[in-house]
């Protein structure tokens, strides 16, 4: 076998997984809610909108659209800056913490089961090789975006 065919597999695997995972509770059609959800709760102060596109790589109407709903479910709330209009800051709501955190909760016991089945040695090999297959997409992103 050689590494294209590795990298399809690879890929097979992820759409397999994806299609495993839709309908549970951890993967929904709003998922982009939940990446937001979690990075408002890394940053843990008022961001401006457009840093939350950029630094997600999303669209700046997609962040809208994420964030509108997000402000009707009372998970984040929005400040206008009185000094210019154009920014609007975003932050969590105490609801919104609970709410990741108990999330993330969910997803640490739900792994914790995985790994467990999967045993110490394989689980640690697979974390080892997927950060360092995530640091080589990031080397090759820099190298395109460089050229």
């Amino acid at each position: 076998m050689d590494y294209k065919e590795l990298a399809e597999e690879f890929c097979q695997m992820h759409i397999m997984y994806a299609k495993k995972m839709a309908g549970t509770s951890l993967h929904r059609p709003t998922q982009g809610e939940g990446n937001v959800l979690f990075f408002l709760l890394s940053v843990d102060k008022e961001i401006l909108a457009g840093q939350i596109a950029k630094c997600l790589n999303l669209s700046a109407s997609r962040v809208t659209n994420i964030l509108n709903s997000l402000v009707k479910k009372g998970l984040v709330q929005k400040r206008v800056d009185p000094s210019d209009k154009r920014h609007v800051y975003i932050s969590m709501t105490e609801e919104g913490k609970e709410r990741v955190c108990r999330k993330y909760g969910e997803m640490i016991s739900m792994y914790e089961s995985v790994f467990q089945k999967l045993g110490m040695e394989d689980t640690t090999n697979y974390i080892r090789i997927v950060k360092k297959l995530s640091a080589l997409l990031d080397e090759e992103r820099n190298r395109k975006s460089n050229s």
